[in-house]
């Protein structure tokens, strides 16, 4: 089949709390540094998490899964040929938590952080240092 979205961790947990839709575009402001004090600030205002995982299996059941996915962004497609070096610039860049990996036209995989992290680490740990 063909890809049509990426659907990514956060999504899901933002999806328990309908009020964030109220909110400013959340994605673009992700690497502004934001306060702790803001933070907080926008959870009194917006009352957010009022009832924290309460109730999470209705919630749950009321979200609709086009309403989470998101066409994948050119910042989160990397080509199967490229290094790790560009991978992890991606990731740093856009915090991604993932990048589709593609060959031409097609999606061949997936790259998550988390493989990401591994591989540098064992890189690090191999170091004659």
């Amino acid at each position: 089949g063909k890809v049509i979205g990426k659907l990514a961790q956060l999504d899901v947990l933002r999806a328990l709390e309908p009020r964030y839709s109220e909110l400013i575009d959340l994605k673009k402001v992700s690497g502004f540094g934001l306060s702790a004090e803001f933070m907080k600030s926008m959870m009194d205002r917006y009352e957010l998490w009022k009832a924290p995982l309460e109730d999470l299996c209705r919630k749950a059941a009321q979200v609709r899964l086009g309403t989470l996915v998101s066409a994948p962004l050119e910042a989160e497609i990397i080509d199967q040929n490229a290094t790790l070096d560009k991978a992890v610039h991606q990731m740093i860049m856009g915090h991604h938590q993932s990048l589709l990996v593609t060959s031409g036209e097609s999606i061949v995989g997936i790259l998550r952080l988390t493989d990401v992290f591994k591989e540098v680490s064992d890189r690090i740990k191999a170091c004659k240092i």
